[in-house]
């Protein structure tokens, strides 16, 4: 306990409800700004504070309610791209976004004082457990996690290799905690009185967030070293809008346009050619032979390896996404069915169970394929992630521990249309990167397309809505991260942290009979 410390004193006034919850909205709009397309990624390391200091004595009622709001306020813009779903699918998403932030908001506002130093680090670890149990199990959505927001920022997401996406964000988050603590302490104590009993707090998420610096620029000079020759890899976007994707008059305009650009990329030296998630646009291509000889032919003239998107028939009028590699002398070398499907999106929870509304039509009936194994590109294992596959740290984890050694993700971001999700989306492809230590290319529809280091850095990337080719030489990576061989050892830390440390720190009569 900190010098000065009085738990009587600390926590003991909570904010009026009505001055509370204005500054959960504070902490949405903020997070919001420190995301793409307005990247005021230095916001995330303050964005927290407000939300902090409301929920400080507010009880499990009002903690849960200003989590909510949080929630809401900033899942519906950053989720606004779910409206192309209906607004079925666009309000399904943000009140399931908004359940975690409210549980946590209620943890939070029960909690009673604790030391400077052990109420910042439980705040920080209870907001990392808030974040991975949104990942969990077929419903988890990743969007909007606290380390997306410094993605352009080599050097700080170069934790990622050690502790996987949790460590950036357990730093970013107590970095927040121990500035609220201060805020807290100033309020209750005075300036000189707050700061001397906030100090601690301050000294260590300063210090964790420079090992945090220094590791990434130790990581940057020493990247990981190639397991073998480069190759030159192609992707080509044709920046077809959604609404005419499926149309039967633009179907062949698009295969030409597939096909003319892939040549592009051949002549620019590409061994390997990635076309977009779905990119093909005649449902059942490979039961369609004429067109399984078409793109087998291309392949087979230009020398190239190329893995395409398609749309294939299942079970009980389902779809799976598909993508098939086929070699440089024609053949089909493999095939990966999208295992993680977008909920609300690609798939409707609880279908059975609603009514038969006409906006639930616009959730596509997809279904789930086995879990990804690589695909062997001539003797170099490559993973493939379609999609929002990318967004989930675990399935790019075992696509490497099974020997990958590129990541490859094919998308169809024309969704999102010319919103702020495409550029996000791309940002968990730099994570990713970073992560399992993989060069990763990734290949849109409408963009973005780019390649990736295995340390993270871009290097090159298309705009939204340009039609082109990009080629990139990228060697192979087979030497395995720490977050690879232990996984989310961190998570599950804050997870077992926030509840046995909380489990004797709970007040739920707190905040009563303070002012609305």
């Amino acid at each position: 306990m900190s010098r000065g410390f009085s738990p009587a004193r600390s926590g003991s006034f909570p904010l009026p409800f009505r001055k509370a919850l204005p500054l959960a909205l504070a902490t949405a709009l903020l997070l919001t700004l420190s995301f793409p397309h307005a990247r005021v990624h230095p916001l995330a390391w303050l964005a927290l504070v407000p939300f902090f200091v409301a929920c400080r004595g507010q009880g499990a009622v009002r903690g849960a309610l200003l989590g909510l709001g949080l929630g809401i306020g900033f899942q519906a813009s950053l989720l606004s791209w779910a409206l192309f779903f209906g607004p079925v699918a666009l309000v399904g998403l943000v009140l399931f976004k908004s359940m975690a932030p409210a549980l946590l908001g209620a943890v939070l506002g029960m909690r009673r004082p604790a030391d400077p130093v052990g109420e910042s680090f439980y705040a920080a670890a209870a907001w990392v457990a808030m974040e991975f149990l949104q990942t969990l199990g077929p419903l988890g959505i990743t969007w909007g996690m606290l380390g997306h927001t410094q993605a352009r920022v080599p050097v700080l997401i170069q934790v990622g290799a050690l502790l996987g996406p949790w460590g950036l964000s357990f730093v970013l988050a107590l970095a927040n905690a121990a500035v609220a603590r201060w805020v807290v302490c100033w309020r209750e104590a005075g300036p000189s009185a707050g700061a001397r009993e906030a100090a601690p707090a301050l000294a260590w998420a300063a210090g964790l967030s420079g090992l945090v610096l220094l590791f990434g620029a130790w990581r940057l000079a020493h990247p990981p070293v190639p397991a073998g020759p480069p190759a030159a890899w192609g992707v080509v976007q044709v920046s077809m809008p959604q609404d005419v994707k499926w149309d039967p008059a633009f179907q062949a305009e698009i295969m030409a346009c597939l096909e003319d650009l892939t040549r592009q990329a051949a002549t620019q030296g590409a061994q390997v050619v990635v076309w977009p998630e779905t990119a093909i646009p005649y449902r059942g291509f490979l039961e369609t032979p004429f067109l399984v000889a078409r793109v087998s032919r291309l392949a087979q003239d230009l020398g190239v390896w190329l893995l395409v998107g398609s749309i294939e028939a299942a079970e009980e009028k389902a779809t799976w996404n598909t993508a098939t590699l086929f070699s440089p002398q024609g053949r089909l070398a493999g095939r990966h069915d999208k295992h993680r499907l977008v909920p609300f999106g690609e798939f409707l929870p609880w279908k059975r169970f609603l009514p038969p509304l006409p906006q639930l039509d616009l959730v596509m009936n997809y279904q789930s394929g086995a879990p990804p194994s690589p695909l062997d590109l001539g003797g170099t294992p490559v993973g493939v992630l379609i999609c929002y596959e990318s967004m989930v740290s675990h399935l790019p984890r075992d696509l490497v521990r099974q020997g990958a050694r590129y990541l490859v993700v094919p998308t169809n971001d024309a969704w999102f249309g010319e919103t702020s999700a495409a550029a996000h989306h791309f940002d968990m492809a730099i994570l990713r990167a970073v992560e399992t230590g993989r060069p990763t290319i990734q290949a849109g529809n409408t963009g973005i397309s780019g390649f990736v280091s295995a340390t993270g850095e871009v290097l090159a990337e298309t705009r939204l809505m340009e039609r082109g080719v990009l080629v990139a030489s990228l060697a192979p990576v087979s030497e395995k991260t720490l977050y690879t061989r232990l996984g989310d050892v961190l998570a599950w830390g804050c997870v077992l942290w926030s509840l046995l440390a909380g489990a004797g720190q709970f007040s739920p009569r707190s905040g009563e009979g303070q002012p609305a």
